[in-house]
């Protein structure tokens, strides 16, 4: 499945970036037009790119019960355009396979016949969703600084689930005196599937820093946040009896090329 969609989204950056050269082909050379691009510090124009990263996960609860244990580090890979709109402000519609997810911890206790002595269990679950995304964003230049260029972008990516799985580790204990008495560990992965949503939606803001490499080509050097707007898991209300919202939150780098 991954190399699928990568080689996919390699051959549909190919198809764009020939669209996008055959579009820059046909722009007048006149002085006006190599006027203006001088003064603005980068083309106004259709153009597209690329870009690699990675992002730092973690899923948050809305139940006090599930604690969030811990942040995760997924990949992330994925193809843009960008089409401006007036002056330096460009519309900006992105692909991108992206993997997400984080730790949830709970903690089940029972009271035995002994008042004093309790059985439970610590179940840590790790999730990893694999998602297509759609970032959706507007993106505002500036002018060029030497070969430097900047820009920072706000909007909304909706993502549609393309896989998911889980890592749960179960921990029995018991409580006496004062002391907990570990009595057995379990480890299983499953299919998480059927207990993630299809659909989720995050607020994405990005800052990106663009290097001049030659006439029609730079270096990208992103960070870049997304805050989950949607509940991410279907069955966890099931372990409590209660129905748990979870959302996942990332913070990443990236790098790429943009033409």
């Amino acid at each position: 499945m991954k190399s699928k969609l990568l080689t996919s989204l390699c051959l549909m950056l190919i198809a764009v970036s020939s669209l996008s050269a055959q579009h820059r082909d046909g722009k007048p050379e006149d002085s006006r037009y190599k006027e203006s691009s001088r003064k603005k510090g980068h083309d106004a124009e259709f153009r597209v790119g690329m870009s690699f990263g990675g992002n730092v996960n973690f899923m948050k609860s809305a139940l006090t019960e599930h604690v969030s244990d811990g942040s995760l580090l997924y990949p992330a890979i994925g193809i843009y355009a960008d089409v401006p709109l007036v002056g330096n402000v460009y519309a900006s519609l992105g692909l991108r396979y992206n993997e997400k997810g984080g730790k949830l911890s709970y903690l089940q206790t029972t009271l035995t016949n002994d008042a004093y002595i309790r059985v439970g269990q610590d179940i840590t679950s790790t999730y990893s969703l694999r998602m297509l995304d759609i970032p959706i964003l507007i993106k505002l230049f500036t002018n060029d600084f030497g070969h430097w260029t900047f820009n920072g972008a706000a909007g909304v990516t909706p993502a549609f689930r393309l896989g998911a799985n889980v890592e749960n580790a179960y921990t029995n204990f018991s409580y006496e005196n004062n002391t907990n008495k570990v009595t057995g560990t379990l480890l299983e992965k499953n299919v998480a599937t059927k207990d993630v949503n299809f659909f989720d939606i995050s607020a994405t803001l990005q800052v990106t820093f663009l290097y001049r490499l030659a006439a029609r080509t730079a270096l990208t050097m992103g960070l870049n946040g997304d805050i989950g707007l949607l509940d991410n898991l279907k069955n966890l209300g099931a372990t409590t009896g209660t129905d748990v919202v979870v959302k996942t939150h990332q913070i990443g780098l990236s790098i790429g090329l943009i033409f």
